[in-house]
């Protein structure tokens, strides 16, 4: 899997475009002003919880489907099966929408990835909308 200049890994996810400092901007919503369209990519077979840490819980949240939480499981599909939403099959890795709503235009998010079958989290401080943290 190919880690672009804007993308950022934690373990073996990519949150992609989250260095980029041109973020989508306002949201509308005055609690949370700023939303950003990160997309996810994990290689086929993985099982993964992305949260937001502890310590930062009122400066984000993650979407899941219609509603915003703290914490998303992700399940990467197989490789070679069927896809669903295209013809053909599924490669090495799966790429999911998603997206995170921030109270601040840029910062520095702690978050944690919670890697099926270990103990302990892999933590990770992810610049949002910015070059480094």
């Amino acid at each position: 899997m190919v880690v672009r200049p804007n993308d950022f890994r934690i373990g073996p996810l990519v949150l992609g475009n989250v260095r980029s400092t041109d973020g989508d901007g306002p949201s509308g919503d005055p609690e949370w002003p700023f939303g950003r369209k990160i997309p996810v990519l994990l290689p086929a077979r993985s099982r993964v919880v992305l949260a937001i840490a502890p310590e930062a819980r009122e400066s984000a949240e993650l979407q899941h489907r219609t509603t915003f939480v703290q914490a998303v499981r992700f399940t990467s599909c197989f490789e070679r099966v069927p896809a669903w939403a295209y013809n053909g099959t599924v490669g090495k890795t799966t790429f999911f929408p998603f997206g995170i709503r921030l109270r601040e235009r840029s910062l520095c998010l702690p978050m944690e990835l919670w890697i099926e079958g270990r103990a302990l989290p892999v933590r990770r401080l992810v610049p949002i909308n910015r070059r480094s943290c």
